[in-house]
């Protein structure tokens, strides 16, 4: 996930958005992050990482849907999806599945 400084320049004094907002910002901002890589990892890794970029994305998009249907429990859960999809990417590089 990224932090408050990808989000930041989002915001200014103008738009003060409820925190719901704010927190489809930052998925968003995630979303976009992951998706700027995928062209990067289909051309150079392997189907098992292309398809946990897919999947975080996934999670991602599911997490926004369940924030405006206000469904907290639905957004941990898809959270801790995709935290889960970025855990198991970090750990394919160090073996060197993916560089």
């Amino acid at each position: 996930m990224l932090c408050e400084s990808s989000i930041s320049p989002l915001l200014t004094t103008l738009f003060k958005p409820e925190a719901s907002s704010v927190l489809v910002l930052a998925i968003h901002a995630s979303i976009t992050a992951t998706k700027a890589v995928i062209s990067t990892v289909n051309r150079v890794a392997g189907a098992d990482c292309q398809e946990l970029y897919d999947t975080a994305v996934s999670d991602l998009e599911d997490a926004v849907n369940s924030v405006k249907e206000g469904d907290v429990a639905s957004v941990n859960s898809k959270f801790c999806a995709a935290m889960t999809d970025y855990g198991v990417m970090t750990v394919l590089r160090r073996l060197g599945r993916f560089d």
